[in-house]
């Protein structure tokens, strides 16, 4: 009988090559070669692989690709950094002036509503920010107002105000809506809450020209889509975006955020805790003309 194919006498002669420098050199390339083929075999058509390995590769193909460019991506997240850095210091100052025993959120609105008719206009609006001793740019006031003129009506309603002025964190904002308020015909507050009450408010209106500075600086870049930056955080299409996939990106670009400050940034594009196509594109699209627009029309008195 001839000796079998597997034989040491059939083995192949380099198999009793010494232990060389050269020979370590072949295994290595060979060992490379295998690993390679390895990593090919999940890119081969669906019909040369299993239904697990074709799922597995979707899926891998899936998470991995991006629909935008490095570098507007890591604007992108520029952008989300300096919007989380924002809704930081706001929420210190709302903290801070929380904690002030005399603080309210009626007698803080009242100080602006003088006819105390639970809203104003945008005119009435300014008047009171600038007797306070708050005289915001133009742009940063109409996008406050913006923001402000939930219902579209061109008022400012007790409510959407209140709501702006509650901190995130629990604790806090059930303290702050335990509060009653003075009905006191002077200043309702101390001279240091009142300041603080100052102090927010200028922050309110300066943080809006920030972020729409932000807004401005993103979308001014050549051939930028907002959708496919959406694309970019919506890896598994499911149409949403949530804080985990906006913390993904920020840590991609060494941006490590807290949860708290996640909770801002999500609830700055939605107050669902999830955000939606539409919302991340209508956020992060500049609105100074069309704030701008909105208020030359509105600011009228309302009797």
């Amino acid at each position: 009988l001839s000796p079998s194919r597997l034989s040491p006498s059939r083995l192949p002669e380099v198999s009793r090559i010494p232990d060389s420098p050269s020979r370590r050199a072949v295994s290595k390339a060979y060992a490379d070669y295998l690993t390679f083929d390895r990593s090919r075999a999940t890119y081969r058509t669906p019909e040369r692989v299993s239904a697990r390995g074709a799922l597995f590769s979707e899926e891998v193909t899936r998470r991995s690709y991006s629909p935008v460019k490095a570098d507007d991506e890591e604007e992108l997240v520029r952008v989300l950094r300096e919007v989380i850095q924002v809704e930081r210091e706001l929420e210190n100052v709302k903290g801070e002036l929380v904690l002030r025993p005399d603080f309210n959120l009626l007698d803080a609105f009242r100080l602006l509503d003088v006819a105390e008719r639970g809203r104003v206009t945008f005119s009435e609006f300014e008047r009171a920010l600038n007797r306070l001793g708050v005289v915001p740019l133009r742009e940063d006031l109409d996008l406050l107002c913006n923001r402000l003129e939930v219902r579209r009506d061109g008022l400012i309603h007790y409510s959407d105000f209140a709501a702006l002025l509650t901190p995130r964190d629990v604790a806090l904002a059930a303290l702050l809506r335990d509060r009653k308020p003075s009905y006191a015909t002077q200043s309702p507050f101390l001279p240091e809450t009142e300041r603080l009450y100052v102090q927010l408010l200028r922050r309110l209106t300066a943080a809006e020209g920030a972020v729409e500075l932000a807004r401005q600086r993103l979308t001014a870049r050549r051939l930028y889509s907002l959708s496919d930056a959406f694309d970019s955080l919506d890896r598994l299409h499911r149409g949403y975006v949530t804080r985990e996939e906006f913390s993904r990106v920020l840590e991609k670009y060494g941006v490590f955020a807290t949860r708290r400050d996640l909770n801002s940034l999500v609830e700055r594009f939605s107050p669902k805790g999830v955000v939606s196509r539409s919302e991340f594109t209508r956020e992060l699209s500049p609105k100074r003309e069309e704030a701008s627009r909105l208020t030359s029309t509105l600011r009228r008195p309302v009797f």
